[in-house]
């Protein structure tokens, strides 16, 4: 017999198919951050963007009036581009390199490049 050929037929009640029906909705939802369209540029909500910063949600809701954000109908939206921005404004580390001179700075020289002819200059150069 095929397992197609078996039938289950149990008579329940309206009310606990429908809470039946609910508990397997509700196991089956996936958060919304979850669903968010690939590749947009829109975070819903300070719960997304708290995500996207790796902050607690706490910390977006007390900084929101200094974050870029939108408000459309009392929905919060933001952009990460602008999150982003945003956020190069606080950087406190050292002077960064242009894009095109990091790679001349340091000149192709590994780490190594004043260590060898020092070494070939003491003879330990046939010890490696």
């Amino acid at each position: 017999m095929k397992r197609d050929d078996y039938e289950l037929g149990i008579p329940l009640p309206a009310a606990v198919v429908e809470a039946l029906a609910e508990a397997i909705a509700q196991r089956l939802e996936v958060p919304l951050s979850q669903t968010r369209v690939a590749g947009s540029p829109w975070l819903n909500g300070s719960q997304e963007a708290a995500d996207y910063l790796r902050w607690p949600k706490g910390r977006v809701d007390k900084s929101i009036r200094l974050m870029p954000h939108y408000r459309e109908r009392g929905r919060l939206m933001f952009r990460r581009e602008e999150l982003d921005a945003w956020l190069e404004g606080f950087y406190e580390g050292p002077p960064r390199l242009a894009e095109g001179c990091r790679n001349s700075a340091t000149s192709g020289r590994s780490h190594r490049s004043k260590t060898v002819p020092r070494m070939a200059r003491e003879g330990r150069l046939q010890e490696l």
